[in-house]
């Protein structure tokens, strides 16, 4: 995440304070990104939209996950995720929603598939609700642009991922051999799960 850099620059003896501005910072941002996508898309600025941007930057999973600062990423940028949803069904536009699925993705790969499979839906409904009587080749073109876009942002952060994962395999083979002579059966994925 961008707000490692905190650490750094307050080193370890502040890491206790460090991590008590990462949360406020993020939490800021969550109310903040709120805040855009309310005024985004219901073209509207009252004083109700600030307060519930600040009920969706406290709500119960921002309370309850603070410790999980990578987590939080995901969370302050699902409005901006929801917006590039917006933009790309009302106005075909798809580098404000493939950037920030690729923010997502590289930050926190389990947290953006969440984020992902849950705008999945957001985009289906908006999809469906916008598009009633269109064409069948409009509608296509559109959910073409979505899965354009989520399929960029996922090889995006691919440059991140693989030299990881290679690394990761190549560890695992190294430390733990007898990992690959393991066989994958029912009994090993119900204990895992």
């Amino acid at each position: 995440s961008p707000f490692n850099i905190i650490y750094l620059m307050l080193g370890e003896k502040l890491a206790l304070t460090a991590t008590a501005i990462v949360i406020i910072l993020k939490a800021s941002m969550a109310a903040a990104t709120f805040q855009i996508f309310i005024t985004k898309y219901l073209r509207k600025s009252y004083y109700e939209t600030v307060l519930f941007s600040m009920m969706y930057a406290l709500c119960g999973f921002q309370v309850c996950y603070y410790f999980d600062l990578m987590w939080m990423d995901a969370f302050y940028m699902l409005p901006v995720i929801a917006l590039g949803i917006y933009k790309l069904v009302r106005e075909k536009k798809i580098l404000c929603l493939m950037f920030s699925y690729t923010y997502v993705f590289a930050v926190n790969f389990y947290m953006g598939y969440i984020v992902g499979m849950g705008s999945f839906f957001l985009f289906l409904l908006y999809f469906l609700y916008t598009n009633k009587g269109k064409g069948l080749k409009e509608k296509i073109a559109v959910q073409g642009r979505y899965f354009m876009c989520v399929v960029a942002a996922m090889l995006i952060p691919a440059a991140i991922w693989l030299p990881a994962v290679i690394q990761l395999l190549g560890n695992i083979e190294n430390n733990y051999p007898a990992f690959s002579l393991q066989e994958c059966n029912l009994l090993l994925i119900i204990n895992n799960l």
